[in-house]
């Protein structure tokens, strides 16, 4: 395990851009799952970055108004959303004051991480790299990037 800035993520991101989120998709119960790849790369048969937000709560919102939460029930409102998701550029990655995370999209959208009912040490969020590292967010230990299989 290597910790890693916030900065470097997005000089990742920044280096690479534009990055554009497709088969955004709802997982098992809260997780939310999308694809980020590099435009030219159509079709995607593989990806730049798969980012899983797996063990938190979150927002999507839409220029300030939230549209969908981890506790939406509604099958219909989560593929809108997600369906909405898809073609937007991935802009950066930040921490936010009191243990936030928030993840910046094109055509104002972001989605806000945070924990109201997990333990310090769960996962976040996990974002598969295509070189087989996994950068991950913990509340107990902060940014940092493994190998695929340490996860």
């Amino acid at each position: 395990m290597e910790l890693i800035f916030f900065k470097d993520l997005n000089k990742m991101v920044a280096k690479e851009s534009p990055l554009r989120i497709y088969n955004a998709k709802k997982g098992i119960g809260s997780f939310v799952t999308f694809d980020v790849n590099h435009l030219s790369l159509i079709p995607f048969d593989r990806y730049f970055m798969h980012i899983w937000i797996y063990l938190c709560d979150w927002k999507v919102f839409k220029n300030k108004e939230e549209i969908l939460n981890s506790d939406e029930q509604s099958e219909r409102i989560f593929f809108e959303v997600m369906r909405g998701l898809n073609g937007k550029q991935l802009l950066s990655v930040n921490k936010m004051e009191s243990e936030m995370l928030q993840i910046n999209i094109s055509d104002n959208y972001k989605i806000i991480l945070f924990n109201k009912q997990y333990e310090s040490e769960d996962d976040w969020v996990m974002i598969y790299l295509n070189n087989g590292k996994v950068i991950c967010y913990s509340e107990a230990q902060g940014l940092y990037i493994v190998n695929g299989s340490e996860v």
